[in-house]
Parts: C-alpha cells; sequence; structure tokens
C-alpha cells in the first residue's frame, strides 16, 4: 500500500489533510484521487482528458503545480488546490474568471480580402504560446500574484498580438502589471511556453 495525502477544504469544516491508503501499482496521481474518491464520495476534484489536453486535472503536488494525470504517483505524495487560486472546494479551485476574462476582451475579426488571398504568415511565438491549455498551473507559479490572473492572462493576449485573424483591443491597463512582472521572471510554465518571452513582448508592443 502507499499513502495519498490531499488537502481538503469545505466552507463548514475549514481545511484538514486527509490520508488514503492506496493500492500499490504503477500509476498516475489522478488515478490514485480517483481511488480516494471511490473510498471517500465527499471528496471534490475536477477531471477531464485524462491525458494533458484540458488542464482540469492540475493541482499542487509536493508543493509544485502539475497537471496530475500526467505525474507519476508515488508513496507518501501530497496533493493540494492550486495556489493563488479561489478554492470551491477541496480540490476544486474556481475557474469562472476565465470566460469573464476572455469574453471581456476587446477585439474584432480582422476581414480578409478573398480578391487577394495569400499564405498568412504565423509567428513561431504563436506556436509557441497555443501550448496552453487553461490549466492555470502558470497561475500558481507567481510569486507577487494580485489577483489579475497574471501570467495566465499575458499568454492571452499575446495571442490576440500574434493572430493574423484578429485586430486586439487596447491593453495600456496592463501596463503596471507588466512592469511588476518584469522586474520578477520567476513564474514558469508547466506545458513549455517561455512567460518570460511572453512578457518581453507584451512591454515591447507597449511602447
Amino acid at each position: 500500500m502507499a499513502i495519498l495525502k490531499i488537502r481538503r477544504y469545505s466552507r463548514s469544516d475549514g481545511e484538514w489533510i486527509q490520508e488514503f491508503d492506496i493500492p500499490d501499482g504503477d500509476m498516475t496521481v489522478l488515478h490514485a484521487i480517483q481511488i480516494a474518491g471511490e473510498m471517500d464520495d465527499t471528496l471534490a476534484y475536477t477531471q477531464g482528458c485524462r491525458y494533458r489536453y484540458c488542464g482540469l486535472c492540475s493541482v499542487m503536488i509536493n508543493d509544485r503545480p502539475r497537471p496530475a494525470c500526467l505525474t507519476r504517483f508515488t508513496d507518501s505524495t501530497l496533493v493540494e488546490p492550486l495556489k493563488n487560486l479561489d478554492v470551491i472546494r477541496d480540490l476544486v479551485v474556481d475557474r469562472g474568471f476565465i470566460l469573464q476574462f476572455l469574453s471581456g476582451l476587446d477585439f474584432s475579426v480582422n476581414e480578409l480580402d478573398l480578391d487577394e488571398f495569400k499564405r498568412l504568415k504565423i509567428p513561431d511565438e504563436l506556436f509557441m504560446i497555443s501550448r496552453c491549455n487553461d490549466c492555470l498551473c502558470c497561475i500558481s507559479t507567481c510569486n507577487n500574484y494580485k489577483g489579475a490572473h497574471e501570467p495566465w492572462r499575458f499568454v492571452k493576449l499575446l495571442n490576440l498580438h500574434l493572430n493574423p485573424f484578429y485586430h486586439p483591443g487596447d491593453i495600456r491597463e496592463e501596463r503596471e502589471i507588466l512592469h511588476r512582472c518584469e522586474d520578477c521572471m520567476k513564474c514558469y510554465c508547466v506545458h513549455g511556453i517561455n512567460l518570460g518571452k511572453v512578457i518581453r513582448m507584451l512591454s515591447e508592443i507597449m511602447r
């Protein structure tokens, strides 16, 4: 047997750590959480594709943000909800701001002239940031988080500026946040997006 430790939370009972005896075997942390959920059906967690694409199963694993579906389970693993995000219950964090932020962006579709159709030039950086699956792990790596959803929102804003299909809106309101981030650069993406490059490119766009 191996022990899985989960930091749980409810509005009525507060926080506590619960331990589960998980049968030995080669499995992911997500699989171990699923087994724990069968043992205690009050355990709340989220999952989706179970293989990297949706980002829903991301949690803190031994104090580091990771997608649970891609992380191997070992004895005494501690699982917690993602840092810097509002916890609804147990491992479930509030993701409502994602749609709220995206729906509030001021952009319009770039009208392409069909009579002069030509191959679009796609910047290499657009392929880099397309790895973002909204797992929100990057937010948990931010040491100076101020509740503006940085650095996740920077990836989305740069996507608009690099994508030839869109005319992005004004992002001057991001200036103060970006300047603060330029002095830090300690956040990182678990899927390999160069967040430092994202921040530098947005800073250049605003000059």
